[in-house]
């Protein structure tokens, strides 16, 4: 197969979705806020180009790729500039408050309960400077007790949230912005469950609580409690109930995309029934005669899998997975030949359209890339030979699963690499055992005990998935505990995976070099693994109250500490190595890091001359054109953190600059 005859096909929905991708990422990354008339003006004045521009192919090409980018990024700075979730002022903050609201969203992680409370009243706090959302933690327990839909009263302590402290920091601000939340917070006194206020009549949560009663079901009082966790969060999407041993194995060994219900699960349900449902019209002669038995079979498919993304919570990831599901069976419906390549970037272009803030989340990264990639490596690869013999049968299903493994860890290799700081290798060989463990023991034993529910004749089936769900979490310890299974790798590094993965890519489209651009991915792996400078930096942190330096294996050592509680929040950020590789006096402390000396000052204590030729570089308390070392490190005042970079016998600061004038800011 020639892709260049295919082309033409492409090309249109190809620039449409490359415009849009490329539009929404503008908008995130501007330094500034964009003016949506300006950008609507644009927009239009862009129509009549593309109407002069149709006689001369290459240049319209182009207008319609900047049409795209325009309307994308109007989208999403008109989506984004809507929101108004009013930021807590600062004169609310740190003081005691009864806030009362509706409960939204419910979670228990990190020992932790955290609630989201819609419609809130503050009392002490105007109504217009009231924040729409808010989000309070406690200590596990405390919180957990109440439903989605309860109203509850709380007394807590607020704050705006926090814009980012340091590059690389998560930018909770943004986010909160996104979902609309304007106060963060923690329980400081009683909380207790509260009436309907007037005007609300009925309850909107009923799935809220069909997901809760099912999810006390599964795991109740079970002794399995492994096993039970990890079948309610295949089924309800509810992960609270999973433990930290077992979640981390899952992402040590490259199956956590197995417990974020997304296109595999709805993909199993929906097969599932499109399958069971022709099976089952197979029986009747005339039906099978008289009828195209695909209709019904892809009408209910798609009713399961909008139940299940209901029942799952109706996260992005699984109406993500939804969409794409509907598209490929409304195509049965229709009557139409569905082209994978174009429902992806039709899907692709839909979700950007819909919520633009995805575009930051990892979930949405790694699945649009992985399904790019499978979708290429699907159109253009040879086609297997059919053959009758079972167990031949059996090895190409087993070489598919490994292939189809392999492609999708390589394709979202540099996608976990940014995120996560690590890649992972043995999970191309897990997923062989747990991808078919999934599929047809998990998944089906799901949908065929909520099925059997209304019958009371559920608890067979739950059995049988709690069965596979054992061997799923033995096949996740199994890989978590395989020697050299994954290594840390430094964002810098993440480079060299992604230009690999874009040559394979388009290698995949091309269908040519495949062999090639594989082993060029297999070079820069190994090149980011020998070559890693993991950690190499120092952080100066809170004005120069916290510094705090890579030691090069994957953790940062302290070199200088206040021991508040403020730092101690923000060093849970960090893997933190012990503070017992320095020597320290009345004057300062001594560091060997990284074949580098350095000398942190005690507050008040200024450096001598003999300071200076001790050590490599000195970190003061003042200014470096004050001291008296000309390897003083050069901070700049007022600055509230950024990152020393080291290069041989020089030291450079490079301050952290925040864009206050974005919108969320």
């Amino acid at each position: 197969m020639n892709p260049k005859t295919h082309i033409d096909s492409y090309l249109f929905p190809a620039l449409f979705a490359l415009g849009a991708l490329l539009g929404t990422f503008a908008y995130f990354t501007l330094p500034f806020e964009p003016s949506v008339t300006l950008l609507g003006i644009m927009s239009i004045f862009l129509i009549p180009a593309l109407y002069f521009m149709r006689n001369h192919y290459p240049f319209f090409m182009v207008s319609f790729l900047m049409f795209a980018f325009v309307c994308a990024l109007l989208n999403a700075a008109w989506q984004i500039q809507k929101r108004q979730p009013k930021f807590l002022e600062k004169k609310y903050e740190n003081t005691r408050l009864w806030v009362v609201g509706q409960v939204g969203a419910s979670a228990s992680y990190n020992g932790r309960d955290k609630i989201t409370l819609e419609s809130v009243k503050i009392y002490g706090v105007d109504a217009e400077n009231t924040p729409k959302k808010v989000r309070i933690s406690s200590s596990q327990g405390r919180l957990s007790i109440f439903n989605v839909g309860d109203w509850v009263a709380v007394e807590a302590m607020l704050m705006a949230p926090a814009p980012p402290k340091y590059a690389g920091d998560y930018n909770f601000r943004r986010q909160a912005w996104m979902d609309e939340i304007g106060a963060t917070g923690y329980v400081m006194g009683q909380v207790y469950k509260t009436s309907w206020p007037d005007g609300y009549k009925s309850n909107t949560y009923y799935i809220q609580h069909m997901r809760n009663a099912l999810t006390e079901k599964i795991v109740g009082s079970h002794t399995e409690f492994d096993e039970r966790a990890v079948m309610a969060a295949l089924m309800t999407g509810k992960k609270t109930y999973i433990s930290d041993d077992i979640y981390n194995a899952y992402r040590q060994s490259g199956l956590a995309h197995l417990l974020a219900i997304s296109g595999l699960h709805i993909g199993l349900i929906g097969g599932f029934v499109f399958f069971a449902t022709r099976r089952l019209c197979g029986f009747s002669e005339r039906i099978t005669l008289r009828y195209n038995t695909k209709v019904p079979a892809a009408i209910l498919a798609i009713i399961a899998c909008l139940a299940y993304t209901a029942i799952a919570g109706g996260t992005l990831p699984t109406l993500r997975a939804f969409i794409m599901a509907a598209f490929i069976f409304i195509g049965f419906v229709v009557g139409r030949l569905h082209n994978t390549l174009r429902i992806f970037m039709m899907t692709l272009v839909l979700v950007l359209f819909l919520w633009p803030q995805s575009l930051l989340t990892a979930s949405f990264q790694m699945s649009f890339v992985a399904v790019f990639a499978l979708t290429l490596w699907n159109e253009f690869k040879q086609k297997e030979a059919f053959s009758s013999v079972k167990v031949v049968q059996g090895l190409t299903y087993t070489k598919g699963v490994f292939l189809t493994s392999v492609v999708a860890g390589l394709a979202t290799m540099p996608i976990a690499a940014w995120h996560f700081g690590s890649i992972h290798f043995v999970g191309f060989f897990v997923n062989v055992l747990a991808i078919p463990l999934t599929a047809f023991v998990i998944m089906p034993s799901s949908l065929l005990s909520v099925v059997m529910i209304p019958f009371g004749a559920e608890n067979p089936f739950l059995y049988a998935m709690q069965y596979g769900v054992f061997w799923l979490n033995s096949l996740a310890v199994f890989g978590a505990e395989f020697p050299h299974g994954h290594y840390d790798i430094e964002q810098g590094e993440v480079f060299f995976l992604a230009f690999s993965v874009f040559i394979l890519l388009l290698s995949l489209y091309l269908n040519k070099y495949k062999k090639f651009t594989v082993g060029l991915l297999g070079v820069s792996v190994l090149f980011c693994f020998f070559n890693s400078d993991s950690n190499r930096k120092i952080l100066w942190l809170r004005g120069g109250q916290t510094i705090i330096a890579g030691n090069g294996e994957g953790a940062f050592l302290p070199l200088r500490v206040d021991g508040s509680s403020y730092e101690k929040r923000l060093l849970s950020n960090f893997k933190m190595a012990s503070a017992g590789q320095g020597r320290c006096d009345s004057m300062g402390c001594v560091y060997d890091v990284l074949s580098h000396k350095y000398l942190v000052m005690a507050d008040g204590v200024n450096a001598t001359e003999e300071d200076c030729a001790q050590v490599d570089f000195i970190m003061e308390n003042i200014m470096a054109e004050n001291s008296i070392c000309t390897n003083a490190v050069q901070f700049k005042k007022g600055v509230e953190s950024g990152e020393i970079v080291i290069n041989k016998k020089t030291a450079l600061f490079v301050p952290y600059t925040l864009h206050e004038n974005r919108i969320w800011h």
